[in-house]
């Protein structure tokens, strides 16, 4: 089995764990939660040209009314969803992390929401890393080849104070985390400096 093959297989078996767990949530009465799914949610943030709505403050909005309420009876279940569902998109460089980093400063205090969504974010990229140093190699030079020499040359002019300039890109939108999370394996950056980097830049 090729390593794209394995890859693809890999996201499809997580995201099947996640939607069995998400299926077997307590059940309760509340309008505000008709309709809410994985699905819901990346619909939510993907552009209309790709088949989605393109609507993050709805989206968001919804996710909230539903989880606000859906907490007050099953708080455990509603965090170890967060968690779960945050570190397998972010894991797969699939679009929602933004949604539920929103969603987290509606749900829970401030120092909560922010300890919360770095843990999340942090582990999901580094398991993207991995999963991009040891199987996404041959998709990311035939996907992303121009990105990737420009990072590559970006990486080497700043190898001499290489934390601060990963530390940068997490604090600024001048790439996007997805990318950066796929590519840095790619381009000889350090684990260890790339999950320093990625936690004080996202927390």
């Amino acid at each position: 089995m090729s390593s794209t093959a394995l890859l693809g297989v890999l996201a499809l078996a997580v995201l099947t764990g996640v939607y069995v767990f998400l299926s077997h949530a307590p059940v309760v009465d509340i309008p505000a939660c008709q309709g809410m799914s994985l699905s819901f949610m990346i619909q939510g943030v993907l552009p209309k040209f790709v088949g989605g709505r393109d609507d993050k403050l709805g989206t968001v909005t919804a996710l909230w009314k539903c989880a606000s309420l859906y907490q007050e009876q099953h708080s455990n279940f509603v965090v170890s969803s967060f968690a779960l569902v945050y570190v397998s998109l972010q894991t797969f460089a699939i679009p929602g992390p933004l949604v539920l980093s929103i969603l987290s400063g509606a749900l829970y205090p401030f120092f909560y929401a922010n300890l919360l969504v770095a843990v999340c974010a942090t582990t999901g990229a580094s398991l993207c890393f991995l999963l991009s140093h040891y199987l996404g190699r041959n998709l990311a030079l035939r996907l992303l080849p121009d990105m990737l020499a420009s990072f590559k040359a970006k990486i080497a002019d700043n190898r001499s104070n290489l934390f601060y300039y990963m530390l940068f890109l997490r604090l600024t939108p001048l790439l996007p985390n997805w990318f950066v999370n796929v590519a840095s394996p790619l381009v000889d950056v350090p684990f260890g400096i790339f999950v320093a980097a990625t936690f004080i830049g996202i927390h």
